[in-house]
């Protein structure tokens, strides 16, 4: 319920409340037909734009849950590795994945909410992989997606 009694729509997302400590769930791809990578997640173009269609659907698992939802570079041992081998880094060693965009990249969803996290912009840096990382509000749970880039 809102400030006046009134229900609130189920699947609006609401402003970032930090320290909420609800779960969140990633609920399948925004795009069904989307070719799994081999690392588990996605396989996507990403020039000269990343492909329409790319995310996923994001719940709460217990409650209200709020999320920062992050873009990752991956992390390789030497410049030729193939994309398959990049690693997610610690925390304290993420740098954003240049020009890609995650939309919304905060909020907080109500019980029972579903919402499209879509995955957008450009990825120019070739065949590697970059994460999306989808964080709840107090860090206790956290969602990893690899997504692999070919031309």
């Amino acid at each position: 319920m809102d400030k006046d009694g009134l229900k609130a729509p189920r699947d609006k997302v609401w402003p970032y409340e930090d320290g909420l400590p609800g779960g969140i769930n990633d609920v399948g791809p925004l795009d069904p037909f989307r070719p799994a990578g081999k690392s588990g997640g996605f396989m996507i173009t990403c020039m000269p734009k990343i492909h329409d269609g790319t995310g996923v659907y994001l719940t709460p698992s217990n409650g209200r849950a709020s999320f920062k939802a992050h873009a990752v570079l991956a992390e390789y041992r030497y410049p030729e590795e193939p994309a398959v081998n990049g690693r997610l880094p610690a925390r304290s060693a993420w740098r954003k994945a240049p020009a890609v965009v995650i939309s919304p990249s905060s909020g907080t969803l109500e019980r029972g909410a579903k919402i499209p996290l879509v995955v957008s912009g450009r990825f120019s840096l070739g065949d590697k992989k970059f994460f999306l990382v989808v964080e709840n509000g107090d860090r206790s749970n956290s969602i990893t997606i690899p997504f692999e880039c070919f031309r």
